[in-house]
């Protein structure tokens, strides 16, 4: 099941690198990321999978936040990063959805006058949900999001792609 997986992934990291190779003059991949652990994993993975495939592979691991890393592949800087359905959505001015198929094809439809072009989903999907302790949730009443904007005391912590 594992190996099975592993392949599919595979299989969708290859299609992404040589469609952004597509267009490259240059004989590599140019990878890039965003600065946190999840998104320079992925890249990584993108890079590894296109040597594996004989590509050679220029990394720029990390690079920058979503409109910095936007505007290089725009810019024909970089050909790959891995991104976000839901902060694409945001970025873009579109309310994100929970609807990952709905999601896909959005940010599909809003990429093509940018020029780019979402090349495949990588098999799982990336949640967001809150953190805090037991004790603290229960002497707040939190159990939703909703709950928070009811509390003028709770401090938060996210990164400014989530902003």
């Amino acid at each position: 099941m594992l190996t099975r997986y592993v392949k599919q992934v595979a299989a969708v990291l290859l299609c992404a690198a040589l469609v952004a190779c597509g267009g490259n003059d240059q004989k590599s991949l140019r990878v890039g990321a965003k600065p946190f652990a999840e998104s320079m994993i992925l890249a990584e993975m993108i890079a590894q999978v296109a040597e594996n495939a004989g590509i050679p592979v220029e990394r720029s691991i990390p690079f920058g936040l979503t409109p910095k890393i936007m505007e290089a592949v725009k810019q024909d800087v970089l050909d790959v990063y891995p991104e976000y359905n839901g902060t694409s959505l945001t970025f873009l001015g579109q309310a994100p959805t929970s609807d990952g198929e709905a999601s896909t094809a959005a940010v599909s439809a809003l990429f093509k006058p940018l020029g780019l072009e979402l090349t495949g989903k990588f098999g799982f999907s990336n949640d967001y949900a809150m953190v805090m302790t037991k004790e603290r949730a229960k002497d707040l009443g939190v159990r939703t999001l909703q709950d928070l904007t009811k509390i003028s005391s709770v401090r938060y912590a996210v990164d400014e792609d989530f902003v």
